[in-house]
């Protein structure tokens, strides 16, 4: 029977998803140790919310390395999906990201037949679907934690969210549900529900169609959410015109500046560094577009389902 040990930085997601990886490993026979020292596999998830919280995760990879040369050491989280390679000079065998935690235990199992490194991170997690591990998470304490969305839209100048966790995408509700009933049966007298963003949980999936049992929300709030999101790209739409025109100006002002003291003159780098920046905003202002754009192509096809299966089936929350 293969031993494993468990380690997690940063947030109450970060720990949820790495017990939901401990669901995962008992389920396939594995037994939780509690030093690595004793682990056949290291599970260390990662964090990235600060430069603080990057020399953690370094300390922490560098650690389990030592602590037990001959584990399996699995690397995954925020940290390792933005310097993937530093981990794996680090010491790490396999090296995910933000995506794909729930295949652990496929790629421990292949670590221990090829013994060759392993990385799955992918360059962009903007589009991906909601990560389900297919278990319910445990924690040592008699409250549990509920995941319930993951990831954020906003690109905020200061967070790192959107490009460590992706896009803003909501958990299904019959999983929610389903892990919820588990907790409770196994006596978890409290569940924490986790999210990055409250705000944005529904948006995908806000018809609740998705879990057969739940109730569509009524086209009233159905309809003000997605004129909300109509506002929304409108006052988007007159920013990004706006920032545009900035780079536009910039653009010709840094063209007469070369021309006239130089490629390498003080005017010239100063209207690059301008440019640049103006650059990013507009560039960020089109991501939040797309995002929003997107939410709502999803929420029109959500309404259509949902008139859909409200035709086909009238059960209710408490028959699901």
């Amino acid at each position: 029977m293969r031993k494993y040990y468990l380690f997690s930085l940063g947030c109450k997601v970060n720990s949820y998803e790495n017990n939901a990886v401990g669901t995962l490993l008992d389920g396939h026979g594995y037994q939780r140790v509690f030093s690595p020292e004793e682990a056949d596999a290291i599970i260390l998830n990662t964090c990235s919310v600060t430069s603080r919280a990057d020399q953690k995760s370094r300390q922490h990879i560098a650690k389990m390395r030592k602590a037990n040369p001959n584990a399996a050491l699995l690397v995954m989280g925020c940290y390792s999906q933005l310097h993937s390679e530093k981990t794996e000079e680090l010491g790490a065998d396999i090296i995910l990201g933000g995506a794909n935690r729930a295949k652990a235990w496929e790629y421990l199992e292949a670590f221990f037949k090829e013994k060759e490194t392993i990385i799955d991170i992918k360059k962009t997690l903007r589009h991906e679907a909601y990560d389900e591990f297919g278990v319910a998470s445990y924690s040592e304490m008699s409250r549990a934690y509920l995941k319930i969305q993951d990831g954020c839209s906003n690109f905020c100048a200061y967070c790192l969210i959107p490009t460590t966790r992706g896009n803003s995408r909501s958990r299904r509700p019959g999983e929610v549900i389903r892990e919820a009933r588990k907790l409770v049966d196994d006596a978890a007298r409290k569940a924490a529900q986790l999210v990055n963003l409250c705000d944005y949980y529904g948006l995908p999936v806000i018809s609740l169609i998705n879990s057969r049992g739940i109730q569509v929300p009524d086209e009233r709030s159905q309809a003000d959410t997605m004129a909300g999101m109509r506002d929304k790209m409108d006052k988007l739409g007159s920013i990004y015109d706006a920032q545009r025109e900035k780079v536009r100006l910039i653009s010709e002002q840094l063209e007469k500046a070369e021309a006239e003291y130089g490629e390498n003159s003080k005017q010239a780098d100063q209207l690059r560094i301008a440019l640049n920046k103006a650059t990013t905003q507009m560039n960020g202002t089109k991501n939040q577009m797309d995002a929003t754009q997107a939410g709502l192509n999803t929420l029109a096809e959500a309404q259509q389902a949902a008139g859909d299966a409200t035709d086909s089936t009238s059960m209710t929350l408490k028959e699901a």
